[in-house]
C-alpha cells in the first residue's frame, strides 16, 4: 500500500509540474506568442560619424547599442516579469522589458495610451526567423 501511495503522489506531482510548464508558457489570450501578428515595421539607416583620422569625411559604422524605433499605442499590461503587451494600431504586439520599465508600467491601467521607443533583434529559432521586440523607454501619453 505505502508503494501505491508513492507511486500515486509521483504521478500526481509530474501532472502538476507539467500543468505549471504549459501555464507559463502561455498569455492570457490562449496565443503563445502574440508578436507573430505585429507589423511593426523597421526603418534602418546606418550611423554615420565624421572621423578626424580621414579629414572629416562622413563614414558609416555599425553601431554597437541597438537601433531603436519610435512607437505609440495602447498599454495593455504585463505579460510575466519581463514582457508587456501593447496594442498597435493593427494588432497586438509583445516587447521585452528591463526590471525598470516593469516598475514603471506595473501600476498603470490597461489601455493607458503610451509612446516608447523598442529595438528588434532577429533570433533563429529552430530553423525560423523570429523578431523579438525590446521596449528601452517607456511613457504615458
Amino acid at each position: 500500500m505505502n508503494k501505491k501511495r508513492s507511486t500515486t503522489l509521483a504521478l500526481s506531482s509530474a501532472v502538476l509540474a507539467l500543468m505549471l510548464i504549459t501555464a507559463a508558457c502561455s498569455n492570457n489570450d490562449g496565443n503563445a506568442n502574440p508578436s507573430n501578428n505585429a507589423n511593426v515595421t523597421p526603418s534602418p539607416s546606418p550611423t554615420v560619424t565624421a572621423s578626424s583620422e580621414t579629414g572629416g569625411e562622413s563614414s558609416a559604422e555599425p553601431s554597437t547599442a541597438p537601433e531603436t524605433h519610435p512607437g505609440e499605442g495602447e498599454y495593455v499590461g504585463l505579460i510575466d516579469s519581463h514582457s508587456i503587451e501593447v496594442k498597435l494600431e493593427d494588432s497586438t504586439v509583445a516587447f521585452q522589458i528591463g526590471p525598470e520599465i516593469a516598475e514603471k508600467v506595473d501600476q498603470w491601467e490597461s489601455g493607458t495610451l503610451v509612446t516608447f521607443t523598442y529595438s528588434e533583434n532577429k533570433i533563429d529559432v529552430n530553423g525560423e526567423t523570429v523578431t523579438q521586440y525590446t521596449i528601452h523607454s517607456i511613457d504615458k501619453q
